[in-house]
């Protein structure tokens, strides 16, 4: 199963690393992560590129001009291979488990189209996937 991560970034300087180091420490890989960047001017285009040296699933995109979350997510997962498609704010973080809680459902359920988790009020586990 081919999985895709799309993170979308906007100044997000500070938090964008750990938003790329949360996908990239999965317990289940993703294929590729696709970080669009959305014409910040904070250096995060700098951080973008430095971690697509070092991790070769990353693969930069950067927009001339800001777009806006909303075009720049969508056409972000128009880039995306694989056949699955999961996203992430440059702000935000996955638990560790996520993508490997996500899989693990969408491959018991052959019908299942999309999958949620949710997580505790702590923010320190998963407290439910569930497929649709």
């Amino acid at each position: 199963m081919k999985i895709s991560c799309v993170i979308i970034s906007y100044n997000n300087g500070p938090l964008l690393e750990d938003a790329i180091m949360s996908v990239v420490g999965q317990t289940h890989p993703v294929e590729e992560i696709i970080v669009a960047d959305d014409a910040s001017t904070d250096g995060s285009r700098q951080l973008i590129e430095t971690l697509s040296h070092r991790y070769p699933n990353i693969e930069p995109v950067f927009r001339a001009r800001n777009l806006g979350v909303s075009a720049n997510r969508d056409l972000a997962m128009r880039e995306a291979r694989g056949e699955f498609i999961t996203w992430l704010d440059g702000d935000d973080h996955f638990l560790p488990t996520k993508i490997e809680a996500e899989a693990t459902a969408l491959g018991q359920r052959s019908e299942f189209e999309q999958v949620r988790t949710q997580i505790s009020p702590s923010l320190e586990h998963l407290t439910e996937c569930v497929g649709y």
